[in-house]
């Protein structure tokens, strides 16, 4: 198809063509809104009719990216013909002005955002509600984010949605999880964990850079830093996961001897199938993802608007007490108040965030609890001076010699008889369980970053983030870590 239209006037063209674009941005958005609703629902809804879901949606992010192509196609034609009419149209002699072939096509929504307050103040709750999810809504945020969300915040704070504010939550919070992922350069029609590390290798890098970023524009932002820190070790687990089959049957080679429980699950680590670490694998990819959405969102808001956009999440109902006086805490400027409102964010990331899915993970029968123990057992955290977990709580155990405690006959201390107590590396405990998850934190990984310098958590956050996950990773540290294992057993003789 050459040509769209005949005699049509040149403006009038590049106004069908600026439509048809705009058409292919908002079902881009479309494409990209529906598929990270779908990754959230995917975390809490599992079954046979989950996986119809996921298969339908699957379907139907094809025809919609396939129909914003479309749309970006026919609509750079009806510009590129427009430019060549008008340079027609000036070398041309003579004439009169340009034939019109109608009205021009509307260049704004069918709701003005100016005009939002007034509508929705003349709606019912459930209209608001129904409209908040309606298509023409999603048109409107996307042609006027910033009008659509003065709109939305003026009506929230005169009281528009005392009767049903889950509305306005909703809405708040996707708008600045949308705002983080824009200041990450992630695209939420890409992020999807199910395609495993290497589907999602760019975005992985780019969730602890745009921490990085976050820390070195304001060092008050220290969960940040702390996230960027610590995110070779995290994201090195789940990118060679695999390792852990090696990890373990050298370990069982090295050491047999091993008591129980931590033998059995060695032996259900190295024999872990292909299917069953694909499902942790994607499962880890989905923890960090809750993390960027929950507080990347908090941090995106804070920025953007200081701690009156935090108070407006509390307010809304998007975030609770505890983090609303950690950000006061941060905003205050004041070292202690900075450090425990940090802090404070770091719980909430440990105890209300990901902590069922570590139980997700531990729960994957048979082979989860081995999995997780696992993962306890290899990981290194990557903060300078922060020990692993089986240094910070290893297993010890008692072993009595042969012999009676006495030399016959004599009431004599036997010297050749007594108890060996032998300290391992093993862990003393397992990721997955939160409250030892939370003693590792408060013991030894918090203590570690907060000894640091500013300058020297800022040299690291500096550096090369890729180049910091290569050297974490277990593939490249596999015998390193095997050998640290083995070398960690010592014994202590008594009599």
């Amino acid at each position: 198809m050459d040509q769209l239209t005949h005699g049509a006037d040149s403006d009038r063209l590049r106004a069908i063509g600026d439509a048809l674009v705009t058409l292919a941005g908002r079902t881009r958005t479309v494409e990209g809104d529906g598929t990270a609703q779908a990754m959230l629902l995917a975390m809490h809804w599992t079954g046979d009719d989950a996986d119809r879901f996921g298969q339908s949606w699957a379907t139907a992010r094809t025809r919609l990216a396939e129909a914003a192509d479309l749309l970006d196609t026919y609509g750079g034609r009806a510009r590129t013909q427009a430019a060549e009419q008008e340079a027609g149209s000036a070398g041309a002699t003579g004439g009169g002005p340009p034939s019109s072939a109608g009205p021009r096509l509307p260049m704004t929504p069918p709701l003005a955002a100016a005009d939002l307050y007034d509508e929705l103040e003349d709606m019912t709750p459930q209209e608001r509600a129904d409209y908040l999810e309606s298509d023409e809504f999603r048109d409107l945020a996307v042609a006027d984010p910033e009008g659509t969300k003065e709109a939305l915040d003026r009506a929230f704070d005169d009281g528009l949605f005392a009767d049903d504010p889950v509305a306005y939550a909703d809405y708040l919070e996707q708008y600045w999880i949308d705002r983080a992922l824009q200041q990450a350069g992630i695209d939420p029609a890409e992020w999807d964990p199910s395609q495993g590390f290497d589907g999602n290798r760019d975005i992985v890098s780019a969730v602890y850079e745009y921490y990085g970023e976050l820390y070195l524009a304001n060092p008050d932002l220290e969960w940040a830093a702390m996230a960027n820190m610590i995110g070779p070790s995290f994201a090195g687990g789940f990118a060679d996961l695999d390792l852990a089959r090696d990890v373990a049957q050298g370990v069982l080679a090295g050491a047999p001897l091993l008591p129980p429980p931590h033998a059995g699950n060695l032996a259900v680590l190295a024999s872990l199938s292909d299917a069953d670490l694909a499902f942790y694998e994607s499962t880890l990819l989905s923890m960090q993802q809750e993390i960027f959405f929950d507080q990347g969102s908090m941090h995106q808001a804070y920025v953007d608007g200081g701690i009156a956009e935090i108070e407006r999440m509390h307010a809304a109902g998007v975030i609770d007490d505890n983090a609303m006086q950690a950000w006061y805490g941060i905003d205050s400027g004041d070292p202690a108040r900075v450090d425990d409102g940090n802090h404070r964010l770091l719980w909430r990331e440990q105890n209300q965030i990901i902590v069922d899915d570590y139980q997700t993970i531990y729960s994957h029968f048979p082979t989860g609890p081995a999995v997780t123990y696992g993962i306890t057992l290899i990981g290194e955290p990557t903060i300078p001076g922060a020990q692993t977990f089986g240094e910070v709580f290893p297993v010890t155990f008692d072993v009595e010699t042969p012999g009676p405690h006495t030399i016959p006959f004599t009431g004599i201390d036997n010297p050749l008889q007594g108890t060996v107590t032998v300290t391992t590396p093993l862990p003393e405990g397992n990721v997955a369980d939160q409250s030892s998850r939370w003693a590792l934190i408060e013991q030894d990984t918090w203590p570690a970053f907060a000894d640091l310098t500013d300058e020297e958590i800022r040299a690291i956050v500096e550096s090369d983030f890729d180049t910091r996950l290569d050297e974490a990773r277990p593939v490249n540290n596999v015998d390193r870590i095997v050998a640290r294992i083995l070398s960690g057993f010592d014994a202590d003789v008594r009599q």
